[in-house]
């Protein structure tokens, strides 16, 4: 009868020990995964607001010149 409760205090000190193990690497992963997922959405933003530019009318396409001619 003695021996039901070792072996589970055994199995329950075996399964705390290797959770330990896990946590560090758990949050290790946790963090890259964060950092993948900034830099992913930086990404995305970046694409998102590059739009392509319209064509610009010159007086030679038949169209109106929107744009005055650039000074230097």
């Amino acid at each position: 009868m003695n021996e039901k409760p070792d072996k589970h205090s055994k199995k329950l000190e075996q399964s705390a020990e290797k959770l330990s193990q896990l946590e560090p690497k758990n949050l290790t992963l946790r963090d890259e995964n964060q950092a993948l997922n900034t830099a992913s959405n930086k990404k995305c933003r970046i694409r998102t607001q590059i739009r392509p530019m319209p064509t610009l009318e010159t007086p030679n396409s038949g169209g109106y010149a929107t744009l005055p001619p650039m000074t230097s």
